[in-house]
């Protein structure tokens, strides 16, 4: 069997000078690797099988090299069938997991349905195939010494120096025809990975970014089949977008490429990797937030956009992606999971609702919103901020709950005629909010108490106003929803909600300190009602407000 060429012999005579930068790392060796890395690229141009240009085949979850870089099972396992139904999408998760930054997690749980996509660069013609080989067959596994050294370098690639090195010895170029010519999942996510760490430095990310070809190329990984791969993609466009000076490159790429768009919303809808979902979410959440033309054009997107060049004998078709439904069913993927990814997803339906056009897509959905509004109810009234939970947890989730409420009082301001949004049925939600806010007013006080006590140190005193920032957001949030609700309430819905423990003088006495004098007008339209419900209390929480009884 053909194998890499070994790494030079130990007794080599050392040159000088052989240390990359401050670092213990030899530069002989580095460069050995990437000598080796064009060696096998060359290899590759040679090799056949794969689809030609436009072609799909659907291959199997390949069997990622297990802690240390040591292969796993042999061979690939066949894959589902073709299709983009979710039945025949969604495959049983893997769970491997490797070593941070050299060996990043790469479970299955992405189907190898293999998109379209444009050629880049030269594309490498396919040699005669096997009658006998299946398409699986034209995946080809890395070498076991040369994937132990490439993942040595992408260790290696977060010191500063090692990437300046890569960077002089032209290692994105190489990579770059990596992405073009390999037919080796592992190596293209390795490649892609050190690509990433190369970008947490100004400097190199400037120059990665510029390259417009580089970025054509990486972002065609986005319509990559291989979990690991798109995991480094999101990472490396992530890292890049977080660059100030380089966002608007890569916010302009990406609108101008329709593909990335469908990529996307295929990973959001259709992947069960978590740590996947949550990263493309975070790309999605941070192009949202840097750019509302993005945002207006992907909530407006309804047609499908190719994202390769057609083929006569290809019919399948990527679905008509509506972006709120595939943002639903990431966030369903990562609830029980991964509390960041929930929070991530929840941010990016509060940006929708920044916009008319975002409101709209949420409850002009077929099912009017309501699967929208069924997922956030049940966050808000059986996971978050629970009953059984200490008050000092609405701190932890502060962000997350800002984000749901902030699209359910959009949601309820703008279909009150919802069957959803009827008040009979979220008495509930009515005793969530007043928990939410009862909560806060502990941690509030907390908040103060600790502040008095501490020895005032300016980051101190940052991490407080900071704290009370987002607590009073969550507040403001939390009140307009509230006040909107009351005033919705009939003696029926007041009676119901005193029957099953939401109401009472407690949790009225915190909702009208939250309320007034803000909402007075909404306050005093509940007290009516209530009245009518419950003269005795109506009558002890008038005592405890004069400004209402003034106000009567």
């Amino acid at each position: 069997m053909d194998r890499n060429p070994s790494p030079p012999c130990s007794d080599a005579e050392e040159e000088e000078g052989d240390a990359v930068g401050n670092t213990v790392y030899s530069k002989h060796w580095l460069f050995s690797v990437l000598t080796r890395l064009i060696e096998v690229r060359g290899r590759r141009e040679g090799a056949g099988g794969g689809p030609g240009v436009g072609q799909r085949w659907v291959g199997a979850t390949r069997s990622l090299p297990g802690p240390g870089g040591q292969p796993g099972t042999s061979g690939d396992k066949p894959g589902h069938t073709a299709g983009i139904h979710r039945a025949q999408i969604r495959g049983p998760g893997g769970d491997t997991v490797g070593k941070h930054l050299g060996r990043l997690p790469g479970g299955a749980g992405f189907s190898r349905v293999v998109l379209p996509r444009p050629a880049v660069s030269q594309v490498i013609a396919p040699a005669e195939p096997d009658p006998a080989a299946s398409p699986q067959g034209a995946r080809t596994e890395l070498d076991e010494e040369m994937e132990n050294d490439i993942c040595k370098v992408w260790d290696m690639s977060m010191d500063e120096d090692v990437a300046l090195f890569l960077q002089e010895f032209n290692a994105p170029d190489i990579f770059m025809g990596v992405f073009a010519k390999s037919k080796c999942p592992r190596l293209t996510e390795i490649c892609v990975g050190i690509l990433g760490n190369m970008a947490c430095f100004q400097d190199i990310c400037m120059s990665i970014s510029k390259d417009e070809n580089l970025g054509q190329v990486l972002l065609q990984r986005l319509c990559d089949s291989d979990s690991p791969t798109l995991l480094e993609t999101s990472r490396l466009l992530l890292t890049c977008l977080s660059q100030p000076e380089v966002a608007n490159v890569w916010v302009e790429r990406i609108r101008e490429n329709p593909s990335v768009y469908d990529c996307v919303c295929f990973i959001m809808s259709s992947s069960t990797n978590v740590e996947l979902l949550v990263k493309v979410g975070e790309v999605v959440d941070k192009l949202f937030d840097l750019d509302e033309e993005l945002m207006l054009n992907w909530i407006k997107n309804g047609t499908c956009h190719s994202v390769g060049p057609s083929v006569d004998d290809s019919p399948e078709e990527l679905p008509d992606f509506k972006i709120v439904p595939c943002i639903l069913e990431a966030a369903k993927q990562v609830r029980s999971d991964n509390p960041e990814g929930l929070d991530v997803y929840m941010h990016i339906l509060q940006l929708l609702t920044t916009v008319d056009e975002g409101i709209q897509a949420i409850v002009q959905a077929p099912d009017g919103g309501k699967e929208t509004w069924s997922l956030l109810y049940d966050l808000v009234c059986q996971e978050l901020c629970q009953p059984d939970d200490p008050p000092i947890i609405v701190q932890e989730q502060k962000t997350v709950l800002a984000s749901i409420l902030s699209v359910l009082s959009a949601m309820f301001a703008s279909q009150t005629e919802q069957e959803y949004t009827r008040m009979r049925k979220n008495m509930p939600l009515i005793g969530s909010l007043i928990r939410i806010l009862q909560y806060m007013e502990g941690c509030g006080k907390r908040a103060v108490d600790n502040s008095k006590e501490s020895e005032q140190e300016e980051t101190g005193r940052t991490d407080v106003n900071e704290e009370d920032f987002h607590l009073k957001i969550l507040k403001d949030i939390c009140c307009e929803l509230l006040s909107n609700m009351l005033q919705e309430l009939t003696k029926e819905n007041t009676l119901e909600g005193l029957h099953q423990g939401h109401l009472n003088e407690q949790t009225c006495s915190c909702a009208f300190q939250s309320l007034l004098p803000l909402y007075s007008a909404s306050v005093e339209s509940f007290l009516e009602v209530l009245r009518e419900a419950d003269q005795t209390l109506a009558d002890n929480l008038e005592k405890r407000f004069p400004s209402l009884k003034a106000h009567a």
